[in-house]
């Protein structure tokens, strides 16, 4: 086919569209022009696309529908032109055609140039060549935009319109005219009790009440008529199931588009609910009438009761209130005497007789027929009465207000009122009965107010002075009643207790009973002060003016009494100062303040000598004055406490940075012990150890404070007494060994960790052994041999030396026991005794039990007491020596020469021997001084002494640290003794004693 040919056919839609044109004359280039001029001026859409999807041909309408011009539309593919959710619809329907050939009609959609969205029904054809190969789809589009917008817009409003019929709130009804209803929906439904399709096709009629069918009608004409555009009435629809719908009913006429008559629309709202409330409102408002009457008769029958001050008074004034609001005929204030007979007062209103009769035979209500306020409605003898009792608070009621309504059967309203009548006729009465019990009151009460054994006193309103006042209280502080009327109980109190008189009768006011009670000291007319707890109490008095009432409990000799037993609990008795109770409860209490405090510690030094010197009164007149001077030294709020003999603590509350306040309290308080204590005609110096500890009180261990500044003192005591010592870290260091130690030997005394060791003493002139030296010695926790030096100390100053000694004097006699049996010698036992344990009351008694339960001969046992325990000593504890010593038991004093020396105690206490120190021996045999100083010429000079004293007086001696051959040779010129030391043996177990024993002889 020729280039023309095949274009010819691109233009027509037939495939023989050539031979026609040759038939008709034409040439091919006629054609073209005429098929050209066809497509231009068709008014329609004309394109022609290739089987690759291409345009092949596009007239000028559609390049203006897109924007373009024909020449940029040819070539191009529908993808390149419109959106892909268009094109692909385009293709589908091409290759559709191509398939088989088919003339289709389709609803294509594009977009314009404008952007705009345009609807198009597009005839689509193949485009065949004469060999009949299909190579093109040809279409012609037709633009129906316009009517799919409007069939969209009908759609929509038709969906809104069916969305808000069916689902209107209110019912809905369409009826042609003239004719059935042809629509409903679901809330008409509803308010019928039928579904819509049981409506639908049926008249109006059948749903509306007879009665209402001709003003239905009339509404309906006048629509038909023009002259309204809508009706709106209440109208009564017939429920399925019979009762009627109170709807409210608006109707409009709708006409075709010639204005022709078509549809009633009606809309119906159910006011079942309206009505109801409606009906709630007007039945509200008659009862807020009825209440407001209602409401002014019981506030002017309230009013009538607050004004009147009995029944009488308040009788005519409610009879008329009630009967013009009830408009019953008759009451009257009917009154009962005791024989039960009735008297009718203030009637008001007429009866005939034989009602009135009928009243009289009324009977007063029984306490088991009524109840306060109760309203009886009955009748007597035909006749209707409501009687109303007047209750004074306890039944039965003499008297009554009494009705004669209609009938028996009050309505609710009567009976209210009635009812109030009664409660405030009670308060009436019972407002009469108060004052006449009131003044009954008040007789009794001045009765007993005058003759009451029990102090009482009366003031009026605030001002606090006595209005009157009673005998005994003017016999409790010895004043006559003319010099109290008129005056307050401050004048007379205590001025420590003047602060708490008006707080308590402002407690007693705001009391919820009207009641406090004070505790006051009032001052009698001789000087003194009688303690009183008085019982206030708020009254009103009969004139209205609020009174005091006080009553009074004389309480002098039981808080006298109290008085001395909190002294006797709190206070040392013989100083008066605080005991160790007090002072426990006011260190708990600085801890739990978390207050920081200084303790110093006072130990007074030589008490003991001064008991001994002056006795005990003269010790107690030193303790009383030191206790003076303590008091007078320390501050405002701060405490001094004896908590022993001659042991006294001071507290002083401190801030924080405030230390040197309590050194100044020290340093006054060392001043105060300086000066001499005058006894009798003579006078004594007192010092004190004194130990001082800062610090925040632990309010878990209040007392270490106490005991840091314990240990203080006794390291003034070590440091040669009359001293001042604080507390420090390394005395704390100190304590704790100490107190380790202590637990140590606790211990070792409950876990049997002693020893005992021993040492030869000889005789000089031969070097015999005669006897041995029990010498102590602790095993610790590793089986070590701890020396004496670490702990007896420690045991002397806790206590635990008597234990301990007391262990080691029964150890050792059984073993010196043993040791004669098997030696067949007669050896001696020296014993070290501690003070504490010679101290003790049943000391001999022990000593002498442990001889006779170990079998060691009273005389073969000496107690080595050291100088300072003789000085220690009291009576008591030398009689125990002098019964010792005439059983046989003998009494050394050791270390003589470094203590007091002194002469009277060789005389006064049973010595036997003296054991010359072991410093003094170690200068003997020596030509040069040692390292105090002292030369070997002193220590001679001494030893000679002390060993020639002992002959003199008669007393054996013992040398004791004798170490060297020549000490040894010096010793034996200077006379016939003892001695002991290492030249000999160390102390050792028993056993090992039996190498030395045996030869008899140590040389």
């Amino acid at each position: 086919m020729t280039a023309d040919a095949e274009t010819v056919a691109v233009m027509g839609p037939a495939h023989g569209a050539a031979q026609h044109a040759t038939r008709a004359g034409l040439g091919p280039e006629a054609m073209l022009s005429f098929l050209g001029e066809l497509a231009e001026h068709s008014g329609n859409v004309l394109f022609v696309r290739g089987v690759d999807g291409r345009y092949l041909f596009a007239n000028t309408a559609f390049g203006e529908l897109l924007g373009r011009s024909s020449e940029d539309i040819v070539g191009r593919t529908t993808h390149d032109l419109v959106p892909a959710e268009y094109a692909d619809g385009y293709v589908e329907h091409d290759e559709l055609i191509l398939r088989d050939g088919q003339t289709r009609t389709v609803q294509e959609t594009a977009v314009d140039g404008a952007g705009q969205v345009r609807h198009f029904t597009t005839h689509k054809f193949a485009v065949t060549a004469p060999d009949g190969r299909r190579f093109a789809v040809g279409g012609l589009c037709v633009d129906v935009t316009d009517v799919v917008v409007e069939r969209h817009s009908r759609f929509e409003s038709e969906t809104r319109f069916r969305a808000v019929f069916d689902h209107a709130p209110i019912g809905q009804i369409y009826s042609l005219v003239g004719g059935p209803i042809e629509s409903v929906n679901e809330p008409m439904a509803r308010i019928l009790g039928y579904r819509p399709d049981e409506i639908v096709g049926r008249p109006f009629a059948d749903f509306a009440r007879p009665a209402e069918l001709d003003r239905i009608k009339t509404a309906a004409a006048t629509l038909l008529s023009g002259q309204v555009r809508s009706t709106s009435a209440i109208r009564r629809l017939v429920h399925r199931d019979g009762h009627e719908v109170p709807v409210r009913v608006t109707s409009a006429l709708l006409r075709d588009e010639s204005g022709a008559p078509q549809w009633f629309v009606s809309m119906a709202a159910d006011i079942t609910d309206e009505e109801r409330t409606q009906a709630e409102l007007a039945s509200a408002h008659a009862a807020a009438v009825s209440s407001s009457q209602r409401l002014r008769l019981m506030h002017a029958i309230a009013a009538a009761a607050n004004e009147a001050g009995t029944a009488d008074e308040l009788a005519p004034r409610v009879l008329s209130l009630v009967r013009e609001y009830t408009g019953w005929r008759w009451g009257a204030l009917v009154a009962w005497s005791p024989d039960g007979s009735a008297t009718i007062r203030y009637p008001h209103g007429a009866l005939p007789p034989e009602a009135l009769a009928a009243v009289t035979r009324l009977v007063p209500a029984t306490d088991d027929q009524v109840t306060l306020h109760e309203v009886v409605a009955e009748q007597v003898d035909g006749v209707a009465v409501a009687v109303v009792p007047l209750l004074d608070g306890t039944p039965p009621a003499r008297q009554a207000f009494v009705f004669v309504p209609p009938a028996p059967h009050l309505t609710e309203d009567h009976r209210t009122l009635l009812t109030l009548l009664g409660i405030e006729a009670a308060r009436v009465v019972e407002r009469e009965s108060t004052a006449r019990r009131l003044r009954d009151s008040e007789a009794r009460f001045r009765a007993v107010f005058e003759s009451s054994p029990l102090p009482m006193g009366l003031t009026l309103g605030d001002s606090g002075a006595y209005a009157a006042v009673n005998d005994a209280l003017c016999a409790l502080v010895g004043r006559p009643a003319e010099e109290l009327v008129g005056h307050s109980v401050r004048d007379f109190v205590h001025p420590d207790d003047a602060a708490r008189t008006d707080p308590a009768g402002a407690a007693a006011l705001a009391a919820p009973d009207g009641r406090s009670t004070v505790e006051l000291r009032l001052r009698h007319s001789d000087g003194h002060y009688v303690t009183v707890i008085i019982s206030l109490a708020w009254m009103d008095g009969p004139d209205g003016v609020r009174q005091l009432l006080a009553q009074m409990h004389d309480v002098t000799a039981s808080r006298t009494v109290e008085e001395i037993q909190r002294r006797q609990a709190e206070e040392d008795p013989l100083t008066g100062l605080a005991n160790r109770s007090q002072l426990s409860r006011l260190l708990a209490a600085h801890g739990r303040a978390g207050r920081s405090c200084t303790a110093l510690f006072l130990d007074l030094d030589g008490f003991k000598a001064i008991n001994d010197t002056h006795g005990h009164d003269a010790g107690d007149e030193v303790l009383i004055e030191i206790a003076r001077r303590l008091r007078a030294a320390v501050r405002v709020g701060d405490l001094v406490s004896r908590i022993g003999g001659d042991e006294f603590v001071v507290v002083c509350p401190i801030e924080a940075d405030a230390v040197a306040a309590t050194v100044a309290v020290a340093d006054r308080i060392e001043r105060a012990l300086a000066e001499p204590v005058a006894l009798d005609s003579a006078t004594t110096a007192v010092t004190a150890s004194i130990g001082l500890a800062t610090g925040l009180v632990d309010p878990r261990h209040p007392q270490a404070l106490v005991q840091r500044a314990d240990a203080a003192m006794y390291q003034a005591k070590r440091l040669g007494k009359d001293r001042l010592e604080i507390y420090t870290p390394e005395l704390h260091e100190r304590t704790m060994t100490r107190r380790r130690t202590e637990n140590v030997l606790r211990n070792a005394i409950a876990e049997d960790r002693f020893i005992v060791h021993y040492q030869p003493i000889v005789d000089l002139a031969d070097e015999r052994v005669v006897g041995v030296e029990a010498l102590v010695r602790l095993v610790d926790d590793h089986n070590n041999l701890v020396p004496p030096a670490t702990f007896i100390e420690v045991a002397e100053e806790s206590g635990l030396v008597v234990p301990m000694g007391n262990w080691v004097l029964h150890e050792s006699c059984r073993a010196v026991v043993a040791l004669r049996e098997r030696t067949g010698l007669p050896l001696t036992l020296s014993v070290n005794i501690a003070a504490r344990q010679v101290a003790r009351a049943d000391f001999a008694q022990a000593v002498l039990r442990t001889l006779a339960e170990t079998g060691l001969p009273e005389e073969s046992l000496t107690l080595e007491l050291t100088e300072s325990a003789l000085l220690e000593a009291d009576v008591a504890t030398l009689d125990q020596l002098v019964q010792l010593r005439d059983r046989g038991v003998v009494v050394g004093l050791d270390d003589f020469g470094t203590g007091y020396s002194s002469l009277s105690y060789l005389r006064s206490f049973p010595v036997s021997h003296l054991k010359v120190d072991r410093s003094f021996v170690a200068g003997l045999g020596r030509e040069r001084g040692t390292a105090d100083g002292a030369s070997g010429s002193d220590d001679l000079a001494i030893v000679r002494s002390v060993i020639r004293l002992a002959e003199d007086l008669g007393l054996r001696w013992i040398a004791e640290g004798v170490e060297t051959a020549e000490q040894r040779d010096v010793l034996r010129s200077l006379g016939r003794g003892l001695g002991q030391g290492y030249l000999w043996s160390r102390p050792v177990p028993a056993d090992d004693l039996l190498d030395l024993l045996l030869p008899a002889s140590v040389s």
